[in-house]
């Protein structure tokens, strides 16, 4: 049977959300975080109703990692999933890693949070987590059995990691990645080197942007990831930029931004402009927004698209690791993913992740 759609449950602290992009990053499923769906800033709740058709629309989906709990909407997660897996490590261990992430996130919201969701530790979710083998896990348990799903239930640390490693999978990390990130952004360079004065003000996919407004963004972001690999914070408005030179400009920040990541990699934290974040989760920011920004360049300027399949299968992945789904929709950076067939040339797979269409198309 081939694994499309996974649960991955477990009491707080237990690494859920590690897990999922772990295994979204191996098997190259979208993850969705529920807790970033579920709370909305300030940890105000979804409405109940709301919340279950959120959790239909996401689950309707063909593929995906979905970690969280949320019992209210369990049996629905597991009408769909292929199997479900149980981060089931005790307690103390779990209360443990909570009290690290609370000291360590403490007045900012974590990465698998929504924004604006500063992180709290509250007398009411350690108890939960306490009573989670009593109460929790017994009724999971019995939802699985009786849903017929079939279950992994990882009881330790090494448990969790020697599982992981044998799903091996598409996983291309560390010095790879920033490999496929080197490249990019020198097809990226020579896009913006390449367009023809006449075509500055025609329009892009970016609704906001026309091509001379979308190289001034790509220049002046790429300063943000640059300083941010290079273990510094960026000290400025990322969407100032207006220099005279942008490919002279961005050479230089390209170079800058790829040797931070070879000389630092990533497992560290850097600074991005919402705070501390997994380095590894901004070089997949980073790949995924230089594949897409590269891509509305070269089909707003009239130039071909100059980016492999595997660079934009890379790109593919690390977005579906990476994008939350609050991030799409009117008013957000990103539009609704837009479906495309299975067997669709990757370009228009990464295009309808975006949320983009080929303006031929």
């Amino acid at each position: 049977m081939v694994v499309q759609r996974i649960v991955v449950a477990g009491s707080g602290g237990a690494g859920k959300s590690t897990v999922a992009r772990e295994i979204g990053t191996r098997l190259g499923l979208p993850v969705v975080h529920l807790d970033q769906l579920f709370w909305r800033p300030g940890w105000l709740e979804t409405p109940r109703d709301e919340w279950a058709q959120v959790v239909r629309v996401m689950t309707a989906r063909q593929h995906w990692v979905m970690d969280g709990n949320y019992s209210g909407t369990v049996d629905v997660r597991l009408a769909r999933a292929d199997a479900v897996v149980l981060v089931d490590l005790p307690r103390l261990l779990c209360l443990s890693r909570v009290l690290r992430r609370w000291w360590r996130y403490r007045g900012s919201a974590r990465p698998d949070m929504t924004p604006g969701c500063r992180e709290r530790l509250t007398w009411a979710f350690v108890r939960w987590i306490w009573m989670y083998p009593h109460r929790s896990r017994p009724k999971l348990l019995a939802a699985v059995d009786q849903a017929g799903v079939p279950l992994i239930r990882l009881r330790s640390p090494g448990a969790v990691d020697r599982w992981l490693a044998t799903l091996g999978g598409n996983r291309v990390a560390g010095v790879t990645d920033i490999d496929v990130l080197e490249s990019v952004l020198a097809k990226d360079r020579d896009l913006i080197d390449s367009v023809s004065p006449d075509r500055l003000g025609d329009r892009t996919m970016c609704p906001d942007y026309d091509v001379h407004a979308l190289i001034d963004h790509i220049v002046g972001w790429a300063r943000v990831f640059a300083a941010a690999a290079n273990g510094q914070a960026f000290d400025g408005d990322p969407i100032a930029y207006s220099g005279a030179d942008p490919v002279a400009d961005f050479t230089v920040i390209a170079d800058e931004m790829v040797t931070g990541w070879r000389e630092g990699g990533t497992k560290r934290d850097v600074l991005m402009t919402g705070g501390e974040q997994p380095a590894e989760m901004v070089l997949n920011m980073a790949l995924m927004e230089y594949v897409a920004h590269g891509c509305d360049l070269a089909l707003g300027s009239g130039q071909p698209v100059p980016f492999t399949d595997e660079e934009l299968t890379v790109a593919l992945q690390r977005g579906r690791e990476t994008l939350p789904e609050q991030y799409r929709g009117e008013g957000m950076p990103f539009g609704h993913i837009i479906d495309v067939p299975d067997d669709a040339p990757v370009l228009d797979q990464f295009l309808g992740f975006m949320g983009r269409r080929r303006p031929d198309a």
